[in-house]
């Protein structure tokens, strides 16, 4: 428990505060980061580059974010896209 206390927290919290100064409200409502997450990227969007811009790194990630989510049909259609 002391690790989580006084390590862990202090860690996430810190890292947090870091990314909510990254954010901005969008003219949608919602924050986006003003940065984006991905440099080779540039702010551009993914559909207008294309998949050739993707890693099987990406593939795999949102398969886990859908595996985690209990939909098994995304996480495994991720998968077959790479």
């Amino acid at each position: 428990m002391d690790f989580l206390r006084e390590r862990a927290y202090p860690w996430f919290k810190e890292t947090a505060l870091c990314v909510i100064r990254w954010l901005q409200v969008g003219k949608n409502g919602k924050l986006a980061l003003i940065l984006s997450s991905s440099p080779e990227i540039h702010d551009k969007n993914l559909e207008e580059l294309g998949m050739r811009w993707w890693v099987g790194f990406s593939f795999t990630w949102m398969s886990e974010l859908y595996a985690i989510q209990q939909n098994g049909e995304a996480a495994a259609f991720q998968l077959k896209l790479f």
